[in-house]
């Protein structure tokens, strides 16, 4: 099992950095007017949660939203394959503040996303591999490209505590076959 989730965590992070990269160098076959991330929800609200990092940012099912660094306040540079493993928080209309979070930092952009949300200045995404409310598995991603944001609107740099520590008998030493985190 454990073998099996350092390959999947590796493969995302191939994924994202390919996926990541570029912006507007991609070529793609599909009409730009066209969104690649999933419908946009009528009522996207943003609200707060506790979490290891302190107070952040999660979406109406609690599920932790992240900021992409290379991102400006106008613009997201992540489309296409990059939003298929972070999805970005779309809406119809406008967004809606829930506990916790100032309405007037809450915005849209509208670009390849469709109609996004941005809170303080970042366009706000969801991670695939954050499966339950609370994880906060994207945080400092891809090198410190993803990291979740505070209602200040500040983003978070720091590294998210490992959840289960794994150990097991003789696995002390230096080697790389112990231990807890993500392995690459």
């Amino acid at each position: 099992m454990r073998k099996g989730l350092v390959a999947a965590g590796l493969f995302g992070l191939v994924g994202v950095l390919a996926a990541c990269r570029g912006g507007s160098g991609s070529v793609s076959s599909k009409p730009p007017s066209k969104p690649a991330a999933p419908p946009a929800t009528p009522a996207a609200t943003v609200k707060t949660a506790s979490s290891s990092l302190g107070t952040i940012l999660v979406d109406a099912n609690g599920k932790t939203l992240y900021a992409f660094m290379p991102d400006t306040a106008t613009m997201s540079a992540c489309s296409g394959s990059c939003a298929m493993l972070w999805p970005p928080l779309t809406v119809t209309g406008m967004p809606v503040a829930g506990t916790g979070v100032t309405a007037s930092m809450l915005s849209t952009i509208t670009d390849a996303n469709g109609t996004q949300v941005v809170y303080g200045g970042h366009p706000l995404y969801t991670f695939m591999n954050d499966t339950a409310a609370g994880q906060t598995n994207g945080q400092g991603f891809a090198n410190g490209l993803w990291h979740v944001v505070s209602p200040s609107g500040q983003i978070v740099t720091a590294s998210a505590p490992a959840t289960t520590p794994t150990t097991s008998p003789g696995s002390g030493s230096g080697s790389s076959g112990g231990g807890g985190g993500y392995g690459y």
